[in-house]
């Protein structure tokens, strides 16, 4: 009977007093940090009424006044990056049913992979390692008129609070289920 306690440590995680997170230099770092704990809570890109027909506001860690990057994603695989007003226009794709998603812009053609989404929430991680060559490792965007006029160290903030309450509810009927569980479990012996 020693998995109880275990059981219990894990689940009295939800319930910590003191949830800050701990400083970190960079956007990269702090998703590194977060998403292990709130990836199981992420929708897949097959659900494409998450992201479709929204407004995603890109979020980096660059200080000073940058330019305002909207992307869309619309219904028939057209894509727009909006910057400062500007639009250019692409086309996006779904690829294998796998997470991942294809973006051809003036850019070029890109393979992303899916490492977070929800109605808030947007974050690829480009193909490959191109972050070990200098690139950021996260394209990060959140829903333009949640996130507008956040800093980058207040969008890791409300990331991590929007998901601490989903947390919580699962937290609580895990311990429900234990204590029904456990009360048939001891009725069943009598």
């Amino acid at each position: 009977m020693q998995f109880i306690p275990k059981i219990f440590d894990s689940l009295s995680k939800g319930f910590k007093e003191d949830d800050t997170l701990p400083y970190r230099e960079t956007l990269d770092d702090y998703l590194d940090l977060l998403l292990p704990e709130i990836r199981p809570w992420s929708e897949d890109l097959r659900e494409e009424n998450f992201f479709l027909s929204k407004n995603w506001l890109e979020v980096n860690d660059k200080d000073g006044v940058g330019d305002t990057i909207l992307h869309v994603f619309n219904p028939g695989g057209e894509y727009m990056r909006i910057t400062n007003g500007n639009v250019k226009r692409g086309s996006w794709k779904q690829l294998n049913q796998n997470n991942q998603l294809i973006l051809d812009s003036s850019a070029g053609t890109e393979l992303y992979n899916l490492a977070f989404l929800d109605d808030y929430f947007f974050i690829l991680t480009k193909h490959g390692n191109y972050y070990k060559r200098g690139g950021k490792k996260y394209f990060v965007m959140g829903l333009e008129r949640a996130i507008a006029g956040l800093t980058w160290r207040e969008y890791v903030e409300q990331f991590k609070e929007s998901h601490k309450a989903s947390n919580n509810t699962v937290i609580i009927i895990a311990i429900i289920i234990l204590i029904i569980v456990g009360g048939f479990v001891l009725f069943s012996v009598f």
